[in-house]
């Protein structure tokens, strides 16, 4: 428990709120909740870390500070719109 406090202290404040965002088109809430279940059991990553959007366009690449945002267009096709792979390294490595 000491080491998520550690790790959520020491990411930067822009991105505690949002580190990992998985938006998703209408329709593909149910394949957004089991990757997102997937990430939680399989690889033990906090809840908290993981944002589930709703969006009409949901790899519409945007300018807020995510440190990893994956989408699941109107196919169900799951792509990486944006990645900090610092982050990615550093920080989810002790989950993945």
């Amino acid at each position: 428990m000491k080491l998520l406090i550690s790790l959520w202290l020491l990411l930067p404040l822009g991105a505690q709120a949002r580190v990992i965002v998985m938006s998703y088109a209408p329709g593909q809430e149910e394949e957004a909740q089991r990757l997102v279940s997937v990430m939680q059991s399989e690889h033990h990553i906090p809840g908290d870390f993981i944002e589930l959007v709703a969006s009409l366009e949901p790899c519409r690449q945007t300018r807020s500070q995510v440190s990893w945002h994956l989408c699941i267009n109107a196919n169900g096709d799951l792509h990486e719109v944006a990645v900090d792979t610092r982050f990615i390294q550093e920080t989810l490595r002790v989950f993945l």
